[in-house]
């Protein structure tokens, strides 16, 4: 994973070029992604021809093309940006920052205003937005700078390195609902863990190695980058269709057509059954019931998660779209019916 000018600027050549030795294969040249690149076609709504679309499940960045307006691409920005990290809001209402919580006790590993941070870990763009907050206060962005981890969090490299006081987005997140205990408690942020003494010094070290960031900080994008994707599971798993009661039989239809939406997100996804044991010595089974297993687009099966739809047939309690560990997922199944256990079907050897 690169900087600015390798991955972004891919030029007139488009999001992505033939790979392997016998060039049938395609490798995105933002992300530099070979496997979880996707692609389709349907017939056009032009009513002649055909619509086409290749996506990197990697970064979100694509190709697509129809009859009427031809041949686009979209770049995605890569590594992929924290999520509302510094982002305006200027029109944000009241109430908008009310779970928005003091920062950590200490910067997160991979925070851009700690000197310990290796340089080039992200994007150009969000290296950019670290000197705004050096200005004066009513020339800084409006908006908070939260920590990437998404846990609601204001990022403590940026709490710490400018003056609290003096922060515009922190007098405004006041104004739209942030506890004043948490407020305070930001102002008057501290840390032990060394910073830069500003956001220009804290994007000029990112910004030094960005087209070319040392192993240290590849290693690291690699996890941000599983980090993020996993949080793009669970967008998408929020996204899937669900019956509005859940009844016995509908898992064998519901099933199938989530593996087939998971699979057009470009993530793998396997239709599975499970087996609900009122004794499993006896091998008495009370039902079978059918749910999904899906990975990350080159992940190891061995981590995949569940994504169950039709739960609630069992007990409203359970979330309508269930997206869990598999021993949280059998566990949880069980105590929902009240057998013995739950386990895969068939059984796999022991």
């Amino acid at each position: 994973m690169t900087g600015a000018r390798d991955r972004h600027d891919v030029g007139d050549e488009g999001v992505f070029e033939p790979w392997g030795a016998d060039g049938e294969s395609l490798r995105c040249r933002v992300c530099a992604a070979v496997d979880g690149i996707v692609h389709g076609e349907i017939p056009s709504m032009a009513g002649y021809g055909t619509d086409t679309w290749t996506r990197c499940t990697r970064c979100g960045s694509t190709e697509d093309s129809d009859p009427i307006f031809g041949h686009r691409a979209t770049r995605k920005a890569w590594p992929p940006a924290p999520p509302h990290q510094g982002t305006p809001d200027p029109d944000s209402g009241p109430g908008a920052h009310a779970d928005t919580r003091r920062p950590a006790s200490a910067p997160c590993g991979t925070c851009p205003y700690r000197r310990d941070v290796p340089s080039g870990l992200w994007d150009a763009a969000e290296y950019a937005k670290l000197p705004g907050y050096d200005a004066p206060t009513a020339l800084q962005p409006p908006g908070l700078f939260l920590c990437h981890q998404a846990d609601g969090r204001v990022c403590g490299g940026w709490a710490g390195c400018h003056d609290g006081e003096s922060l515009l987005a922190l007098r405004l997140a006041a104004l739209r609902g942030m506890d004043p205990r948490e407020v305070a408690a930001t102002r008057d942020y501290t840390t032990t863990v060394p910073l830069f003494g500003s956001g220009q010094e804290a994007a000029a070290h990112g910004m030094a190695r960005v087209d070319d960031p040392d192993p240290i900080a590849r290693r690291m994008i690699d996890r941000l980058t599983a980090k993020a994707a996993a949080r793009g599971l669970d967008a998408v798993v929020r996204a899937l269709p669900a019956p509005g009661v859940a009844v016995d039989g509908d898992c064998l239809t519901w099933a199938p057509a989530t593996a087939t939406r998971l699979r057009g997100s470009g993530y793998p996804a396997q239709v599975v059954d499970v087996a609900s044991w009122v004794d499993h010595s006896r091998g008495t089974i009370a039902f079978i019931h059918r749910t999904v297993v899906v990975t990350q687009p080159g992940g190891d099966p061995a981590d995949g998660h569940v994504v169950d739809v039709t739960a609630r047939q069992f007990d409203p309690a359970l979330p309508a779209r269930w997206l869990t560990g598999w021993s949280e997922y059998l566990t949880a199944l069980a105590q929902a019916t009240g057998v013995e256990r739950v386990t895969r079907w068939p059984e796999p050897p022991s």
